[in-house]
């Protein structure tokens, strides 16, 4: 059976009508349509039209810019990816291995969670892990807004006790780095505001801790006062004082 490649000039005609090429780097992973003809299987790129199709050679593409700048707490660092923007919105690299490394930043995330929370004023944290299961995190928000907190409990650490934060939003797209051998938590500032976050230790349950947000040794500005949710679990989180030893 003779294949007649129009369909998948078609094809690509349809999925990218008159729009120009996407520039190498800004469009992500490209949509894949998969199509047999004569018994063999073609995949056509969605971004590019059939007769055009080209990938960069494998370990030459060194990823978006990227801004890294540490707090006063330097282990803990405010990320700020570069969005590139156009009539249709903007797109950016929320993560890339390479890009990061280039900055000493060396991670192997192997979970990612995301969170909703409905309203105004709810508290999560705060929360670690320790080993053999501490987690480091890479913390953003996609919907709202968030005061995002970072407490130093590395025993002998010089800033051990004391604390960091960063407003997070959908808007600012900035991303908060906070290691293991940190409490994390944040507070919304919007309803409906749903954090993502990637981690480089599995969830284990045995190896949970936790802090009360409102620690009065810790003296944690969650911003304007207002009424706060925790949930039941929360509530009872012990002081710092009384967490008792723990090890990344």
């Amino acid at each position: 059976m003779a294949c007649d490649f129009s369909i998948f000039l078609d094809l690509s005609k349809q999925l990218l009508p008159s729009s120009p090429r996407r520039p190498p780097g800004t469009g992500g992973a490209a949509p894949r349509r998969r199509r047999s003809c004569g018994g063999k299987v073609l995949t056509v790129n969605a971004f590019t039209p059939l007769a055009r199709c080209s990938i960069a050679g494998p370990g030459t593409y060194e990823g978006l810019p990227v801004d890294c700048t540490p707090l006063r707490i330097s282990d803990v660092i405010l990320l700020q990816p570069k969005r590139f923007e156009d009539d249709r919105g903007w797109f950016q690299e929320t993560w890339n291995a390479r890009t990061l490394e280039k900055n000493g930043i060396t991670l192997d995330f192997v979970q990612d969670n995301q969170s909703l929370s409905r309203k105004a004023g709810t508290v999560r944290g705060l929360h670690l892990q320790v080993a053999p299961y501490a987690q480091a995190k890479l913390v953003r928000v996609v919907v709202g807004a968030i005061i995002d907190v970072a407490v130093d409990i590395r025993e002998g650490s010089p800033t051990y006790g004391q604390w960091v934060s960063a407003e997070l939003s959908a808007e600012n797209g900035a991303q908060l780095l906070v290691p293991r051998g940190f409490a994390h938590g944040f507070r919304t500032l919007v309803p409906d505001t749903e954090v993502c976050y990637k981690v480089d230790g599995f969830y284990d349950r045995a190896s949970e801790r936790g802090i009360r947000y409102d620690d009065p040794e810790l003296g944690i500005d969650w911003g304007p006062e207002a009424e706060i949710l925790l949930s039941e679990k929360d509530k009872v989180l012990p002081l710092l004082k009384d967490l008792g030893p723990v090890s990344f």
